[in-house]
C-alpha cells in the first residue's frame, strides 16, 4: 500500500500511518466496548518506517552531486527514439532546462531568459541584477542552445528527414515553430509537459547496467539535492569524519539564524517543523549517497 502510493517520504509515511490508525477506530465502533486496542490489528499496528522502501524515492529521483546529475542528463538524452533522427541537437532545449534548475532557477524566471541575460565568455547568468557562476555544464549547454537554428527529425512512416527550426526571437529557450518571426514569447507550459514527457520516455530505454536504470527527472529532487549537497558542506565543516552527526544541533544553529530573529513564536514553531524535517530527509539522501556516513545499528539499538 505504502510502496504503491509512494509515501515514502518521512512525514507523508507518519500521516498516512496515522490516518490508517483513525480510519480503523471509525469502522469498528465496538473497539472501545469490547476493550480492543491497534494492537489488536497487527499489519497496521506493527507497521515501521523501515517496512517501506523509503530510500526508493532517494535512488530515483535525487542525485549525489553534479557530476550524477549532468552524467543522467547525457545518459538519458543520448537513448535511441523510434521514428527519430540522432541529431546531437535534438534535445538541446531540454537539457538546458533542467541544467538551469539545477542553478536552482525557478520555472518561470527559467523561461523569461533572454540571450542577453547570459554571458558565456564568462559562464555567468544575469539575475537581479547579479552575476550567478553556473556549472560549466550548464553553460556549454547554453553556448549550443545560442549557436544552433534547429535539429533534425524524421515525420512520416517513411522516416524522412526535415529541418525543425527554433523560433527566431530573443528568448533563450525556444520551441520549434513555422512562425519564425515572433518576438520574445517565451514556451508555453505544453513545451515544458512536453520536456518531462520525452525524459520518461527515453528513460525508460537506459539498460539494466547502468547506474541511471531506474531514474527518472524531478524538479523537486534536482532542488533538494542541491540544497541537501549544502548541508552535507555543513556537517563536514561542523563534525570531525567518523564523529556522530548531531541534527538536533544542526537544526538550532539554522534557526539561530540571524535572518530569523524577527520571527513570532509561532512562525519559529513552524520554521522548526520544516527545517526538521529537511534534515531528517537529509538523512535519508546520504543513506543512499554517502553510506561511508552511516554506521549500521547494532543490537543495543546504537548507530
Amino acid at each position: 500500500l505504502f510502496n504503491k502510493n509512494n509515501w515514502t517520504s518521512f512525514s507523508s509515511f507518519l500521516s498516512n500511518k496515522s490516518l490508517i490508525k483513525k480510519y480503523i477506530d471509525w469502522i469498528s465502533p465496538t473497539t472501545a466496548e469490547e476493550g480492543k486496542t491497534l494492537s489488536d490489528y497487527p499489519p497496521i499496528y506493527q507497521l515501521d518506517l523501515y517496512d517501506v522502501d523509503y530510500l526508493e524515492k532517494f535512488r530515483r529521483e535525487y542525485y549525489r552531486d553534479a557530476n550524477d546529475f549532468f552524467g543522467f542528463l547525457e545518459t538519458v538524452y543520448s537513448q535511441d527514439e523510434p521514428g527519430y533522427s540522432t541529431d546531437a541537437n535534438r534535445y538541446i532545449m531540454d537539457k538546458l532546462y533542467y541544467s538551469l534548475y539545477w542553478e536552482l532557477f525557478k520555472k518561470e524566471t527559467i523561461i523569461h531568459f533572454k540571450k542577453s541575460d547570459v554571458n558565456t565568455d564568462k559562464g555567468i547568468v544575469l539575475f537581479e541584477e547579479k552575476e550567478i557562476i553556473i556549472d560549466p555544464r550548464t553553460n556549454g549547454y547554453i553556448k549550443t542552445a545560442l549557436e544552433v537554428d534547429g535539429y533534425m527529425s524524421a515525420i512520416g512512416k517513411d522516416g524522412n528527414l526535415r529541418v525543425r527550426r527554433y523560433a527566431k526571437n530573443n528568448m533563450l529557450i525556444r520551441n520549434t515553430s513555422k512562425n519564425f518571426d515572433r518576438i520574445d514569447e517565451p514556451v508555453k507550459e505544453s513545451t515544458l509537459i512536453g520536456y518531462s514527457s520525452t525524459n520518461s520516455k527515453l528513460a525508460k530505454n537506459i539498460k539494466r547496467d547502468s547506474p541511471y536504470y531506474g531514474k527518472r527527472i524531478s524538479a523537486r529532487g534536482i532542488v533538494n539535492t542541491k540544497f541537501h549537497i549544502k548541508q552535507l558542506k555543513e556537517v563536514r565543516d561542523t563534525f570531525k569524519k567518523g564523529e556522530r552527526i548531531d541534527i538536533k544541533l544542526m537544526i538550532q544553529k539554522e534557526l539561530d539564524k540571524e535572518k530569523y530573529k524577527d520571527l513570532t513564536q509561532e512562525q519559529l514553531m513552524r520554521l522548526r517543523t520544516v527545517v526538521r524535517e529537511s534534515w531528517l530527509e537529509f538523512l535519508f539522501w546520504i543513506a543512499v549517497y554517502h553510506p561511508e556516513m552511516t554506521r549500521p545499528r547494532g543490537e543495543n539499538g546504537e548507530g
